[in-house]
């Protein structure tokens, strides 16, 4: 009895879900429409009815069992149906929120960023009109992603276009070193500071020269942890924190690194900081791009016009011809690299027992370097002609460019004095001007110069003189570094032994002679590879 009891509990409990069905049906009835909604409720209520009657009078057979089954199968169906669309309610409140939380967090991005590139525009704008601005920029893109990430430290490295090398161009606030301080450098901030602006790191030092060569943005929060970074303790000011760096790119190049640091005292930086310093710095790149392209093309446009000048007077006092000497064959190589030439020779037959040779190698390029030829030019014509020897003439001229005279040039200068009448050679050399000679003799070449400090660096230089006799057949040459700095496709320089085996092979050959195959050399060694340097070479064969 107690178990046939028990088999009539499925009953009770189907005619109570039903009941139930029957509340949830008549609470949601905005889900469904009326006639829907009515069938549900009856279909409930009657399967409610029969579960209820068929418990109570113990009456059990087929359609008991298929209407207990379809009111399970109803119930069922209700409360997927409910809890489905709840799900879903919930699903999509939630996707509404997540949306309307990225719609915020872009729009405050956005009204971060915005204002920030508007004014990066407006300072563009500004150092490409007045390009004497360009640091101040550079300084102020600085500034302004230091103060935005709430940063310590900010310092912006660019990529020197002629080397390798990132060098320092604004540094702004408290930045500790990430690597490691020369042994020299005081550990005081000022010192240490002044140690930073000045030092050019390789692409292959440091975490700087790292992001630079890999292009890829670093977040370091833990930097005892980072093998690439050194702490240069004790002293608390060199302490490291948190760090940011990114590479400054247009494009797939890197023109140079922004690197941000935090006080190990105050909380590390984020990936939200890292995001908005990413972005900054993707603007920043090219608004400084633009700067340093309008200033490359105003430079030169500017060396261009400098160089048409130039040249005009550079053509007219190079030597038309060379002189003839009944006691000497001469011979000569000068090539300009490009734009004003910066090597200069000279031959003057200043008195009947005296002729003078002058190779000078001046450093730089453009106008000021034409301005020191000129007067070195100017100066040697009017002192030769005197009884001087050639090392008071050297030391005339140096204390007049490092004198007086404000411009920061130097220059390199041979000055041979060649006496026909005993047939020796006075010489001197201010700087790495060589002279060579050949003796016929003995068929060998030596140098014969010594290396001095040039003209035009200290005004209390002193010079002296050297003297040999020289011989019929014997050859007397000199030459700017460019003649042995000729480079080829592959990188190899021309050198100075290849140069001095010309001279010994064709030592039976006339000054014009030697000098010609030596130009017919270098053009073959070189090819078509362009040369950064003037070429000059002077050749003096005894007869």
């Amino acid at each position: 009895m107690i178990i046939d009891s028990f088999a009539f509990m499925p009953l009770l409990i189907a005619s109570v879900a039903s009941f139930v069905t029957i509340v949830v049906l008549l609470a949601d009835r905005e889900q469904y429409n009326s006639l829907s909604l009515a069938l549900h409720v009856l279909c409930a209520a009657l399967m409610s009815a029969v579960s209820l009657y068929t418990a109570i009078y113990a009456t059990y057979n087929l359609l008991v069992i298929g209407v207990t089954i379809a009111s399970i199968l109803i119930v069922l169906a209700v409360f997927i149906n409910r809890f489905s669309k709840a799900r879903n309610n919930d699903i999509a409140s939630s996707s509404q929120k997540n949306a309307l939380s990225q719609e915020n967090i872009q729009r405050s991005v956005s009204e971060d960023i915005i204002p920030i590139a508007k004014d990066f525009v407006v300072q563009v704008t500004d150092s490409l009109v007045n390009i004497s601005k360009l640091t101040p920029f550079i300084d102020n893109v600085n500034t302004t992603l230091l103060q935005t990430v709430k940063a310590d430290g900010s310092v912006l490295l660019l990529i020197d276009e002629f080397e390798d090398l990132l060098v320092v161009e604004s540094l702004v606030g408290a930045f500790p070193p990430p690597y490691r301080l020369p042994q020299e450098v005081p550990h005081t901030p000022l010192e240490v500071e002044n140690s930073f602006r000045s030092t050019k790191f390789t692409l292959d030092q440091t975490i700087f020269g790292t992001v630079a060569r890999t292009g890829k943005a670093e977040l370091i929060t833990n930097p005892r942890e980072d093998s690439r970074l050194v702490e240069n303790l004790p002293e608390p000011f060199l302490s490291l924190g948190s760090f940011i760096i990114v590479p400054l790119k247009v494009k797939d190049t890197v023109i140079g690194v922004l690197a941000l640091s935090r006080s190990p005292s105050v909380m590390p930086f984020t990936k939200e900081d890292f995001d908005t310093a990413t972005d900054l710095c993707d603007i920043a790149s090219a608004a400084i791009n633009i700067v340093y392209v309008h200033r490359s093309i105003t430079e030169r446009e500017e060396l261009t016009r400098e160089a048409g000048v130039a040249s005009k007077i550079q053509s007219m006092i190079q030597l038309k011809k060379l002189p003839s000497i009944p006691t000497l064959s001469l011979g000569t190589v000068h090539q300009r690299a490009a734009g004003v030439c910066g090597d200069y020779y000279d031959i003057i037959p200043a008195r009947k027992d005296r002729i003078s040779f002058i190779v000078s190698d001046v450093a730089g390029k453009g106008i000021t370097s034409l301005v020191i030829i000129l007067m070195l030019r100017a100066m040697v014509r009017l002192t030769v002609n005197t009884k001087q020897s050639a090392s008071t003439i050297l030391t005339w001229l140096n204390k007049e460019l490092s004198g007086e005279i404000n411009l920061d040039h130097f220059a390199s200068v041979a000055l041979i004095n060649y006496n026909m009448e005993n047939s020796t050679i006075q010489f001197s050399v201010g700087g790495t001007i060589p002279i060579y000679l050949y003796k016929k003799s003995t068929g060998e070449i030596s140098k014969i110069s010594n290396i001095t400090e040039p003209i035009g660096v200290e005004k209390s230089s002193v010079y002296t003189d050297d003297q040999c006799t020289v011989e019929t057949d014997d050859i007397v040459i000199s030459y700017t570094d460019g003649i042995v700095e000729t480079t080829n496709i592959n990188g190899e320089q021309y050198s100075k032994n290849r140069l001095l085996e010309v001279v010994k092979k064709n030592a039976h050959l006339s000054g014009k002679e030697i000098a010609n195959k030596i130009r017919s050399e270098l053009e073959a060694f070189s090819g078509e590879q362009f040369q950064h340097d003037d070429q000059t070479l002077l050749v003096l064969k005894i007869q």
